[in-house]
């Protein structure tokens, strides 16, 4: 048998036991914790996870040894913006002034190889580092700037959904596009980036939103990535100002939800970003089309948008993840937005339901749930390593409820000891 040290982790092939504290998600009410367990990885997937002495492990198994760390899944970012790594904590009186004062100009910039290439890689060193292994993000408006995200994406080794904004109106920010350009771009994007790296990596069609789309432009991208087998992502009633402007420029439709469902931007394979200002009726059009919610607290308090109902959306049975929504959310750490969720809300989060937003139900509505999001047997091993005496020297588990408040409220990036994806140890 070979043991590795939790110093020097890097192993020969993708076939190996790990050993420590696992936290494992299972659903939104229940959680798994395991003080010394192992976990046996075949070929980069989850072979079983359980006590120390059971199973027994083969003699020539490979073994990395944790001590008391804690192992958990990767957490899931379902809605984060490339370009905007820079762009955090740039001051907006709203959404629609703080996108004219910074966003559009930065994405503008973006379209340069050089910057392309130098803010992806940064995005994807500081998602690393605060433990996040899949997220869905936006791109610009650029194909070939997208293009270099796809790549630095590759190069990192996480798991990644990317689309490239689309934006035809002619009074859309700094730098519109045609429809042809738009259509053709991201189609070209989707051809050859969507279930890239045997899936790891992933194409949405991106319009940012309605009031910088033709309706042709939402038509036709909808219909594009039901025939590719995409997903869509977008921003939906994140704030009222913006809410009153789709009215306006779609007088045929009754709510900003219409909008997206009668332009074909509306289905099983749609995650919306935000939807706070919605109506009961405007729920039932969004549970009915089967569209997901990425739930992004933090930016919603940064820039005074409103704050989402959870018990609405439960209540209408909306599947939901979290997004950081970084530049307007101020940190990668989805223990922050986790952390802003528990503020925002007028009743008690549970802590389980909260782990399982930030992982497994992340990775639900990306459609990734059945590869990722937890330990059960079969799916990828995508997981990280977390040293708690970094946040709290002598911190000690007295129960699970316990452990995931302390993640939620104290955790952030320096807790993150390692990260992998696929079995396979990745670095920024």
């Amino acid at each position: 048998m070979s043991l590795k040290s939790c110093d020097s982790p890097d192993i020969s092939n993708l076939s190996f036991a790990v050993k420590g504290s696992f936290l494992n998600p299972l659903s939104p009410y229940k959680s798994q914790y395991i003080e010394k367990g192992v976990m046996i990885v075949e070929d980069g997937r989850i072979s079983s996870l359980g006590p120390n002495a059971d199973p027994p492990l083969p003699d020539e198994l490979e073994i990395m040894d944790f001590g008391n760390r804690i192992i958990m899944p990767g957490f899931i970012d379902t809605h984060i913006h490339i370009p905007q790594v820079n762009q955090r904590a740039r001051f907006g009186h709203s959404l629609l002034d703080w996108l004219e004062r910074n966003i559009y100009r930065a994405e503008a910039e973006f379209s340069d190889p050089e910057k392309a290439e130098t803010l992806s890689s940064a995005f994807f060193k500081e998602m690393i580092r605060n433990g996040t292994t899949s997220c869905m993000a936006f791109s610009s408006v650029s194909g070939p700037a997208t293009d270099i995200a796809f790549q630095k994406a590759r190069e990192t080794g996480v798991r990644a959904i990317i689309g490239k904004v689309m934006m035809d109106r002619s009074d859309a920010g700094s730098a519109p596009e045609t429809l042809s350009q738009s259509i053709e771009q991201s189609v070209a994007l989707a051809q050859k980036w969507n279930m890239a790296e045997n899936g790891r990596l992933r194409y949405a069609f991106t319009p940012r939103f309605a009031p910088t789309c033709s309706r042709e432009l939402m038509l036709a991208a909808g219909s594009a990535a039901r025939e590719l087998g995409c997903m869509i992502q977008s921003h939906l009633s994140e704030n009222e100002e913006e809410v009153r402007v789709v009215l306006q420029l779609f007088p045929e439709c009754r709510s900003y939800t219409e909008v997206y469902a009668k332009y074909g931007c509306l289905d099983k394979n749609t995650v919306m970003a935000h939807c706070i200002h919605m109506s009961d009726r405007e729920l039932e059009i969004f549970k009915d089309s089967g569209a997901s919610v990425s739930h992004c607290p933090s930016s919603n308090l940064y820039l005074k948008s409103g704050s989402m109902s959870l018990k609405r959306m439960q209540q209408h049975n909306i599947p939901m993840g979290l997004g950081s929504d970084v530049g307007a959310g101020p940190s990668f750490s989805i223990c922050d937005v986790m952390k802003s969720m528990n503020f925002c809300q007028p009743f008690p989060i549970s802590p389980q339901q909260s782990l399982y937003l930030a992982t497994l139900g992340g990775a639900e509505i990306l459609g990734i749930g059945e590869i990722t999001g937890n330990f059960l047997p079969g799916k990828w091993a995508d997981f990280i390593v977390m040293d708690l005496d970094r946040l709290q020297p002598g911190f000690t588990v007295d129960s699970i409820e316990d452990l995931i408040a302390f993640l939620i409220y104290l955790g952030h990036g320096g807790m993150v000891d390692q990260v992998f994806v696929e079995g396979r140890k990745i670095k920024g």
